[in-house]
C-alpha cells in the first residue's frame, strides 16, 4: 500500500510538470490569439463583414437548392407509383383510369375520393388533369381548366397557364400561383399515362410554405430571410419567408444587370432600403435559388455573433486558467510535504528522481520480503519448519485472520497475469489475502489463503469457475482443510493429497511432513542454467521482464527470484541491468555510436533512464565514461561489477 502511494505521487508529479507546460502553451495558443483576434476584428471593414455573411448565404442557398431538388425527385417518384398502381384492378388507384371515369354511374366522386386518400400519405399531391375530358380533379372539387383558372387561381388565364395544361409538355411543368403579388405556392405537373387504357393525364402537386422548414437551413435567425426559386429566365416560381418584393417591383428591376452575369451575390435598393441577395445556380434543373435579407439585419447579426463569441472566449479562458491553477495547487501541495520527508540529506534533487529512487528502493525491498515470506510458507509446508512471530508480522497477516487454508492446482500453468488477477479478486470479493507460488518440477501450484472467516467454499467455487473459463479444463483443483494457526498450514497442504483423519486421530499423525515434493539439486541447477542462457540470448530485448521469463519456464516469479538470489546473490532486475550496463560499457568504448543508439542496443530505449542507470552502476555518465577512457588510453574496457 505504501508503494502504491509513492507510485501515485510519482504520477502526480509528472502531471504537475505537464500542467506547467500546458499553462505556458495555453498562454501562447489561447490568450495571445485572443488579443490578436480582438485587434483584427476591431479593424475589419464594413465590406469584410458583408462578404463574410455573403459566403454564409451562398452555402445556405446551396442547402436550399438540394432540399428543393430532393422534393422534386420525390414528386416524380410518387407520380410513377400512382401511374403503376392505376393499372391493377386490386389497387385503389385503378379508379383514376380515364376509361373507368367514363363508365362510372355517379360522376367523378370515386376519383376525387382516391385523390384524397393519396393526399394523406403525400401532402403535396393536389389533383389530376385529364386532357381528354378537360377536367381538373382535386380531393374535394372538379374544375374545367377555365373554371380552375378563374375560381381557384383568380385569373382569367394566361400563356403560362395554357402551357402548364398543354398536352405537348413532357417531364415536369411548373406554374407559379402569384396571388396578391406573393409567390406563395407552386403547381408542379408530371405528365404520365394512367390505367390500362394508358391515356395521358397530368398529375398536379402543390408546393407552398408548409413544405419547407427554413429553420433547418440556417443557424442564424431565418425569419428575416426570403428564400426564392427562379426559373431559367430568372423569374420567380415560389418564395418562402417575408416578402421583400411584390408585383410592384419585378425581379428584373431588383436584379438589374445581374440577370445575365455570373455574379453570385449582390446588393440592391428598394423603397430606400438596402438588401443583400445571394444566388446559387443549380445546373441539373436550370433553376436559381436566391436568398434575400435586409443588409442592416445582416450586419447586426454578424456583430452580435462576434460579440457573443468574444464573451464566451474570455469566459472560457478565465475558467481554464483558474482550473489549471487549482489542479496544480491541489495535486502538488501534498507532494511538497512528501519530498521534505524523503529528501532527508538536504540534497537538492529533481522531484521525479527523488520519488523514483524511493519507489525502486521499496520495490526491491518488497521483492526481497516476498521471497522470504514465500520461503517461510514453503518451509512450513515442505519441511514443517515453524513460522516465528516476527515472520508472521512480516507476512502481513491481518490481525483478525484466524482461518488459513490451501488450494493446490495441478496439470495447468498459471501465468503471472492470472496470478495477479486471482490475488486481486480474492482480496476484493472475499477479503482474503493469498500468496500463489509453485513447487518446482512437481507441476503443482499452491495458493495459501489467509482470511478472517472460513470463506474456503466460496473461494473454491470461484476458482473452479475461473479455471473452467480459462485453458484449465483438465486442471486438478484441490482444497485443504481450514486451520486456525499459520504454523498448521502444512496440514492444510497435506490434506489436499490424502483422506481426512479418523476419529480421535491427530493432524500430525494423519499428515506427517514429507519431502516427496522437494526438487533434486541437479534439476534445479539445470533449470538455472537454462534460465541464464535464455537471458543471455535476450537481455537486449526491452520487453524482457521477470514475468515474461517466469511465464516462459512456467514457474512463479517467487520461484524465479529465489533461484536468482541463491545462485547469483542478486534479484532478477539487478542481474539483467548489470548485463546491459556491461554491454553498454563495451559499446561505448569500442564504437562511436551515439549514446541514444547504445541505449537501444542494450535494451534500454529511454535515454534519460539509461543515463540514470549507467551513472548509478559506474559512478559517471556515458559520455564522461567514454571520454575518460580515451583520454587516459588505458584498458579499452572497464566493466562494472560482473552480473554472473
Amino acid at each position: 500500500m505504501k508503494l502504491f502511494h509513492f507510485q501515485r505521487h510519482h504520477v502526480v508529479l509528472k502531471k504537475h510538470r505537464y500542467l506547467f507546460q500546458f499553462v505556458s502553451t495555453c498562454i501562447v495558443l489561447i490568450l495571445f490569439p485572443c488579443i490578436m483576434s480582438l485587434t483584427v476584428i476591431s479593424k475589419q471593414s464594413y465590406d469584410k463583414l458583408t462578404n463574410t455573411y455573403k459566403n454564409y448565404f451562398l452555402e445556405t442557398s446551396e442547402k436550399f437548392a438540394n432540399y428543393f431538388t430532393k422534393q422534386l425527385n420525390h414528386i416524380c417518384l410518387s407520380s410513377y407509383e400512382i401511374a403503376d398502381d392505376s393499372r391493377y384492378p386490386n389497387k385503389v388507384a385503378f379508379r383514376l383510369d380515364p376509361s373507368a371515369l367514363e363508365n362510372c354511374g355517379f360522376s367523378l366522386y370515386p376519383a376525387t375520393q382516391t385523390i384524397a386518400e393519396y393526399a394523406k400519405s403525400t401532402p403535396d399531391f393536389f389533383g389530376i388533369y385529364y386532357y381528354d375530358i378537360d377536367r381538373v380533379l382535386t380531393s374535394s372539387s372538379s374544375f374545367t381548366s377555365q373554371t380552375f383558372a378563374s375560381d381557384y387561381l383568380e385569373t382569367s388565364g394566361n400563356q403560362k397557364l395554357a402551357e402548364f395544361f398543354s398536352k405537348e409538355n413532357t417531364g415536369l411543368t411548373y406554374y407559379s400561383c402569384n396571388l396578391s403579388g406573393k409567390y406563395g405556392s407552386l403547381l408542379v405537373g408530371v405528365q404520365t399515362k394512367l390505367g390500362q387504357s394508358h391515356q395521358l393525364a397530368l398529375l398536379i402537386y402543390k408546393l407552398d410554405n408548409s413544405f419547407i422548414d427554413t429553420s433547418l437551413l440556417m443557424t442564424n435567425d431565418p425569419s428575416v430571410v426570403q428564400f426564392s426559386v427562379l426559373d431559367e429566365n430568372r423569374q420567380p416560381l415560389i418564395s418562402f419567408g417575408p416578402n421583400y418584393y411584390d408585383g410592384t417591383l419585378s425581379f428584373p428591376v431588383i436584379m438589374g444587370n445581374h440577370i445575365n452575369e455570373e455574379d453570385t451575390s449582390f446588393t440592391f435598393q428598394a423603397d430606400s432600403k438596402k438588401y443583400i441577395a445571394c444566388i446559387y445556380k443549380e445546373p441539373t434543373t436550370g433553376f436559381a435559388y436566391m436568398l434575400t435579407s435586409p443588409l442592416d439585419q445582416v450586419m447586426n447579426g454578424t456583430q452580435e455573433f462576434y460579440l457573443m463569441n468574444m464573451k464566451i472566449l474570455f469566459l472560457l479562458c478565465a475558467i481554464l486558467l483558474v482550473s489549471i491553477v487549482l489542479m496544480i495547487y491541489i495535486n502538488y501541495r501534498p507532494v511538497v510535504g512528501l519530498l521534505k520527508k524523503l529528501n532527508k540529506n538536504g540534497k537538492a534533487t529533481n522531484e521525479f528522481e527523488t520519488i523514483s529512487d524511493e519507489i525502486n528502493r521499496m520495490t526491491n525491498e518488497i521483492s526481497e520480503q516476498n521471497i522470504v515470506i514465500v520461503d517461510s510458507l514453503l518451509g512450513n509446508i515442505l519441511y514443517g519448519i515453524p513460522i516465528s512471530e516476527e515472520m508472521v508480522k512480516r507476512i502481513g497477516v491481518p490481525l483478525d485472520s484466524c482461518c488459513y487454508f490451501v488450494f493446490t492446482l495441478s496439470s495447468g500453468n498459471v501465468n503471472t497475469t492470472q496470478r495477479t488477477e486471482i490475488t486481486a479478486e480474492l482480496l476484493s470479493h472475499f477479503s482474503t489475502k493469498v500468496y500463489i507460488t509453485d513447487i518446482l518440477f512437481q507441476d503443482i501450484t499452491v495458493l495459501i489463503c489467509m482470511s478472517a472467516s472460513d470463506r474456503k467454499a466460496q473461494i473454491f467455487k470461484f476458482l473452479t469457475m475461473y479455471f473452467k473459463l480459462g485453458p484449465f479444463s483438465k486442471t486438478g483443483l484441490r482444497q485443504g482443510i481450514t486451520v486456525s494457526s499459520l504454523n498448521d498450514i502444512k496440514f492444510s497442504f497435506s490434506s489436499c493429497f490424502s483422506a481426512p483423519p479418523g476419529k480421535g486421530q491427530s493432524l500430525a499423525a494423519s499428515w506427517p511432513v514429507k519431502n516427496d515434493f522437494l526438487p533434486a539439486q541437479d534439476s534445479t541447477s539445470q533449470l538455472m542454467q537454462r534460465i541464464a542462457q535464455y537471458i543471455e540470448n535476450r537481455f537486449t530485448d526491452p520487453s524482457l521482464s521477470q514475468s515474461s521469463v517466469a511465464d516462459y519456464f512456467q514457474i512463479s516469479t517467487y520461484s524465479l527470484s529465489r533461484l536468482f538470489k541463491s545462485k547469483f546473490g542478486v534479484l532478477f532486475t539487478e542481474y539483467v541491468t548489470r548485463k546491459r550496463i556491461r554491454m553498454a560499457q563495451k559499446l561505448l568504448t569500442e564504437s562511436d555510436s551515439p549514446v541514444s543508439t547504445v541505449a537501444v542496443q542494450v535494451g534500454i530505449p529511454n535515454v534519460n533512464y539509461f543515463y540514470k542507470v549507467f551513472k548509478a552502476y559506474t559512478g559517471t555518465s556515458p559520455l564522461k565514461y567514454r571520454n575518460s577512457l580515451r583520454e587516459s588510453s588505458k584498458s579499452p574496457f572497464k566493466p562494472c561489477h560482473p552480473a554472473n
